[in-house]
């Protein structure tokens, strides 16, 4: 939970880069076990950091969460106060009331960017609201986010689809305290297969590593 009182000056450094967007991909803060008013004050010390506070002010963040800011370590849907911790996830990256992810059960998101022809989709996946580990068939997105991931990109007009995803989705690696796609290997075909009905290429960015 110290990582967010270091030196936060790499700000500056992609900020030279002139990014057009930034992407959150989990881990946005180490809270572990901390309760919700804690949690809360973490954020806070990320967002009023001086480097941070002025990347962000120019800068578009959309982003979603993994374990050590949902909850702790490798945590599961199992978690009781999730719709509370999403809560502050949204209000650390400023969005807004009448956003499709305040209206859903999770943080899973769509967005469709750039002109016609260049048009871009990033859709970012929560790995962590719906998982279930049932050891006999465990779950990782969850019948109500496989349904938007099918819609989103059956009726996707873009050119190229970025999904981020928190979690590795090709490795195969197997480390102790190391999550990833492998553990699920039904979600992990039923993603391929959803990928391969389609002809847009696709770039996955995750992190977990």
């Amino acid at each position: 939970m110290q990582r967010s009182k270091k030196d936060q000056a790499y700000w500056q450094l992609i900020g030279r880069q002139q990014p057009q967007l930034w992407l959150w991909l989990g881990d946005n803060i180490y809270a572990d076990r901390a309760e919700l008013k804690e949690r809360r004050q973490w954020y806070q010390l990320q967002k009023s950091s001086l480097h941070y506070r002025e990347f962000w002010e120019k800068i578009p963040i959309i982003g979603t969460w993994d374990d050590h800011d949902y909850y702790t370590e490798n945590a599961s849907g199992s978690y009781a106060e999730k719709d509370a911790s999403k809560d502050l996830m949204l209000e650390f990256l400023d969005v807004g009331a009448e956003h499709p992810v305040r209206q859903h059960l999770g943080v899973y998101q769509n967005y469709e960017l750039g002109p016609e022809g260049q048009k871009t989709q990033i859709i970012m996946l929560d790995l962590r609201y719906f998982q279930n580990r049932n050891k006999c068939e465990p779950e990782l997105l969850g019948a109500q986010q496989w349904n938007f991931l099918e819609s989103a990109i059956a009726d996707s007009s873009s050119n190229l689809l970025i999904i981020g995803s928190s979690l590795n989705v090709c490795s195969s690696l197997r480390v102790p305290h190391l999550e990833g796609w492998y553990a699920f290997p039904n979600e992990r075909k039923r993603l391929y297969e959803l990928l391969a009905s389609t002809d847009k290429p696709c770039i996955f960015l995750s992190g977990a590593r």
